[in-house]
């Protein structure tokens, strides 16, 4: 992301030849994140080049009439990833979506519209087998959620079906109405794991979209009164906007031609508890200045202490090639230590020799108060 880069740059860059050669074969492992399947370009008498090709996306949603979505800074204990290769920093959102079939707006989540109507606000079939089907997607991995049906059926002949099809991979049968007249059903969806259960360990991809289809065929009268479709996805707790005490500025801008209104809310815990805890008070290794040779070493700094007695129970460390840590040199450089006070370099070498790098450590007492960086 800094310019150009010829073969020999590129062959030099450790990190970008240790992700994309394979060591131990073929066998490729799709993550969190995208398809990384691999293509070999050359060899020639120099370390092998592969290219990774990732399906390219923007990470943004653009929010349809009736749709919300919550990023929080809480974990509900869903992931895509393995429990021991979990983050600290890993975080769950959710989307809800309630199509509105008075006005009209519910045709942005359709996908498919067969033979049904909207009579007095609610979706009738106009025909003796009727289907619609609303899409659900964003830009990070989709764990689980539910589907909320409000309905009518005036018979247990009238039949209302609901199909998922996780990632355009063929729609199966996940619920049938059971009740008559007027009802109101949650249906669990389970994506990630359906996804799981149907591919093999090493092609493991979470999903990143879904539908939900309805089929009706009325032996008498039937509608769907209203729809909340729900998906409860995973995100890294830096992409969080930060806010801090005194003014903060949030800029908004819209894709939206001409006058509209948007809803932002923010929620925050309000905190009773003394001053924040100070950082570390020194660093052990690398001492501010200091020269490392090798890249096989443990950062480690002396322990904070609060001054009012609360705990030090978490450090937040960071190394990055900027001194203003716009960015960390890469994910792993970014890390919630547990209380530890000392975070080894990763397994594979990212630092590169003969460049400047920058760390800090904050810490953040048992009263959930984080403190000011370490200079």
């Amino acid at each position: 992301d800094q310019g150009y880069a010829n073969y020999d740059d590129i062959v030099r860059d450790q990190y970008l030849v240790m992700r994309v050669v394979d060591p131990i074969g073929d066998k490729q492992w799709a993550g969190c994140y995208g398809d990384t399947k691999r293509h070999k370009m050359n060899t020639y008498e120099k370390p092998p080049i592969y290219v990774r090709h990732v399906d390219t996306s923007k990470m943004a949603i653009t929010l349809r009439p009736g749709e919300e979505i919550t990023r929080r800074t809480a974990y509900f204990g869903r992931s895509c990833i393995e429990p021991e290769m979990q983050m600290d920093a890993t975080i769950n959102g959710d989307i809800v979506y309630r199509p509105n079939f008075a006005d009209g707006t519910y045709r942005y989540g359709v996908t498919e519209q067969q033979t049904v109507k909207v009579v007095d606000g609610r979706l009738v079939p106009a025909s003796t087998d009727a289907k619609i089907a609303f899409a659900m997607a964003g830009p990070h991995p989709i764990l689980t959620g539910a589907v909320e049906v409000h309905y009518q059926r005036d018979s247990s002949a009238d039949e209302l079906e609901m199909d998922l099809n996780i990632a355009g991979r063929g729609w199966e049968r996940l619920w049938r109405a059971s009740r008559v007249g007027r009802a109101t059903e949650i249906v669990p969806l389970h994506p990630l794991d359906r996804m799981r259960d149907n591919q093999a360990q090493e092609h493991q991809v979470p999903p990143f979209d879904y539908q939900v289809r309805f089929r009706m065929r009325p032996s008498k009268s039937m509608a769907i009164d209203a729809l909340a479709i729900s998906s409860i996805f995973q995100t890294f707790h830096p992409i969080i906007p930060r806010l801090a005490v005194g003014e903060n500025r949030v800029d908004y801008e819209s894709e939206t031609e001409g006058p509209h209104e948007l809803t932002v809310i923010h929620r925050w815990k309000e905190s009773r508890f003394g001053t924040e805890p100070p950082p570390p008070a020194e660093p052990i290794f690398p001492r501010d200045g200091q020269t490392v040779t090798g890249y096989d070493f443990t950062f480690e700094w002396k322990p904070a202490v609060d001054p009012s007695g609360a705990v030090i129970d978490d450090y937040e460390w960071q190394v990055s090639k900027r001194p203003d840590f716009m960015w960390p040199v890469v994910s792993r450089f970014w890390r919630y230590t547990r209380g530890e006070t000392k975070q080894p370099v990763p397994e594979y070498s990212i630092l590169t020799h003969g460049v400047k790098y920058y760390w800090r450590v904050r810490s953040r007492n048992d009263r959930g108060l984080w403190g000011p960086w370490s200079e």
